[in-house]
């Protein structure tokens, strides 16, 4: 198993939400005790009572409850210097599951998470466009045989799936490389609705960048209370945007839509149109070069790169860092941005690389009247979008905000 999750320390999580002790609100106590856990690590109920500021006896009663609801579990006692042995409290891997899919212009993956945040299963179905029927059957062939394999007293505990794709799939015939009218099969397609109907789990959608700040937003403690830009690089270019830890998707959803942003300003007196990031910035033109070369697109996770490879990387890395970089300076502008993420599903030597050249070609900008944007690489890589999907049910029904994921 893949744990991708980053426990909080005790003091920190103390700066967290604080609880109330009255009876009505033990759902939302139960959640707060939950996610203290989840940020904190293993704490024991007096700890727990310290941290929410509920009482001994209300943190005590919603710990045993969930105990017996087998989403908590007892560790061994550890004893100190004085007083009684404290026994920690932790999640307990097999409480819940989720289920995340992504669907992209590429490939379609699911993964499985436990209720600790760890990846237990994960398939993969690449192709040259996704068709409608095509992405739904293999979906939901996959996700019955997981939930097959799983002892029978788990598979009730699946909460649900959670549904990361792109925008408009419909609209992009042309750079995917589909042929003529080939993806309008998606504009009357509700993906997410047909999953439900055949799996029967309650199904949650959100834009697969947005997701993907979602799963970023859930790795470190600096990121649940930063304000950042995340940058997504696949076959597209995608984005998100985190205020204050959590997930800002604009009135649209379109909020951090970093692709459509224009490179140049259009002139309608001349007739000149913009060219816009996702045309230099995405990994589409490696793909379509790797493809008339006869190669995998794998040819580009190698370490270290073949010379051929290394110059057509090179060359895309510097033009796509322009556009970056002309993003993240328009992000700072108006965000005034703790940090940048840049992450994508490109081995972790080669997003170094990314990292490096926007850092390098933000140097070029004048940056008077904003601070020099901090630019990080994710951590979560090609599982990012559909880690983000999978959190999607876990926080409907654990978290403690009432999140609008549902169409």
């Amino acid at each position: 198993m893949t744990n991708l999750a980053n426990p909080r320390s005790a003091s920190e999580a103390s700066q967290h939400r604080t609880g109330t002790n009255h009876k009505d609100l033990r759902n939302y106590n139960e959640r707060l005790i939950i996610d203290t856990i989840r940020q904190s690590g293993d704490v024991s109920k007096a700890d727990l009572a310290k941290i929410t500021k509920l009482s001994a006896q209300t943190a005590t009663i919603i710990v045993n409850k969930l105990l017996n609801d087998d989403l908590l579990r007892k560790m061994k006692s550890v004893k100190g210097k004085v007083g009684q042995p404290r026994t920690p409290i932790t999640l307990n891997p097999n409480g819940a599951f989720s289920f995340g899919v992504k669907v992209g212009r590429r490939s379609v993956d699911i993964l499985l998470l436990d209720f600790t945040h760890s990846i237990i299963e994960q398939r993969n179905l690449r192709y040259d466009y996704p068709e409608p029927d095509v992405v739904l059957n293999w979906v939901t062939k996959n996700i019955k045989e997981i939930v097959g394999n799983l002892p029978k007293a788990y598979q009730s505990r699946i909460l649900g799936i959670g549904l990361a794709q792109p925008f408009e799939l419909e609209n992009w015939n042309e750079i995917v490389g589909a042929p003529d009218g080939k993806l309008e099969n998606w504009l009357d397609f509700d993906l997410r609705l047909e999953i439900e109907k055949i799996i029967n789990f309650p199904t949650y959608f959100l834009n697969d960048a947005s997701s993907a700040c979602m799963a970023e937003i859930s790795q470190t403690p600096e990121n649940s209370g930063s304000t950042f830009f995340y940058i997504y690089i696949g076959t597209f270019v995608g984005g998100g945007i985190a205020i204050n830890g959590k997930l800002f998707e604009g009135s649209n959803g379109n909020a951090g839509a970093i692709a459509s942003l224009p490179l140049t300003c259009s002139d309608r007196y001349q007739g000149s149109s913009s060219t816009q990031i996702n045309h230099i910035s995405s990994f589409n033109s490696l793909d379509l070069w790797a493809s008339k070369q006869g190669y995998s697109p794998e040819v580009f996770t190698m370490d270290p790169l073949t010379p051929e490879v290394e110059t057509e990387f090179a060359k895309w890395c510097d033009s796509a860092a322009n556009g970056l970089a002309m993003a993240i300076v328009s992000a700072q502008a108006f965000l005034d941005l703790d940090f940048v993420v840049i992450d994508g599903s490109l081995p972790a030597h080669l997003k170094t690389r990314v990292v490096k050249a926007t850092n390098e070609a933000i140097s070029n900008y004048d940056l008077r009247g904003i601070d020099t944007p901090t630019i990080k690489a994710g951590q979560l890589g090609n599982d990012a979008r559909a880690f983000g999907a999978a959190l999607m049910p876990l926080r409907a029904t654990f978290g403690l905000e009432s999140l609008p994921y549902t169409n």
